[in-house]
């Protein structure tokens, strides 16, 4: 069973790469998560501003540990 979401929930997500409109991608546990302002291979800690059904939008709290392409 998938956990449920909401807005206002922090996680930890490893940004897989970029999708348009320039947002990160990244999967917790029941979840697909696009984060602004992310790197490819970020860790990072969000926090969901937004959650529609399985899919929700995060801004970073924290940069856990960043990707090579972070500059």
């Amino acid at each position: 069973m998938s956990k449920e979401y909401k807005a206002g929930d922090t996680l930890t997500v490893k940004i897989e790469r970029i999708v348009p409109r320039g947002r990160g991608l990244g999967f917790a546990e029941g979840l697909t998560v696009f984060v602004a302002l992310a790197a490819p291979g970020d860790t990072v800690q969000v926090r969901l501003t937004e959650v529609r059904g399985n899919t929700g939008f995060a801004e970073i709290e924290a940069v856990i540990e960043p990707g090579d392409e972070r500059v």
